[in-house]
């Protein structure tokens, strides 16, 4: 919700049902002669960037792949030093993004162990080199954890 400042002009003060149905809130009203109005100068206030996604947090060792990017999407978990020889035909060529714990990473192939072989820590995507082409994997995690 915005928060502002309404401006009116002297008994004019009325919020408008438009303002209000721009998820806006009154923070605070000023009646103003018309001329004090118009001498005003108006300086557009900077509207806060989005923050971007944030990886999820991954509580045992491991990592977590994700359907899309950014972290979206369906999910599944892979636990360090386990071995996908095949990712499964659900799954097959959808994966996007990775989430993982301190000192693991996933190595990635495009095909059974075979083809192209790529190493994925926590990324919010994979590039379109990778994307949605992923076969099979490994969870590798370094000690300690």
């Amino acid at each position: 919700m915005r928060l502002g400042t309404i401006l009116a002009v002297g008994s004019l003060a009325t919020i408008s049902a438009a303002a209000l149905s721009q998820d806006f809130a009154v923070q605070r009203m000023e009646i103003l002669r018309a001329q004090d109005m118009l001498a005003r100068r108006w300086v557009p206030q900077p509207q806060p960037q989005p923050q971007p996604p944030q990886a999820p947090a991954i509580n045992f060792r491991g990592c977590a792949y994700y359907q899309d990017a950014n972290w979206q999407g369906k999910w599944r978990s892979i636990p360090g030093g386990t071995r996908r020889l095949s990712v499964g035909p659900t799954w097959n060529d959808l994966i996007s993004s990775f989430s993982c714990s301190p000192a693991c990473r996933v190595v990635a192939f495009t095909d059974d162990f075979k083809g192209q072989r790529g190493e994925f820590g926590t990324t919010a995507y994979v590039g379109d080199a990778w994307n949605d082409k992923i076969s099979s994997m490994i969870a590798v995690c370094q000690h300690p954890f």
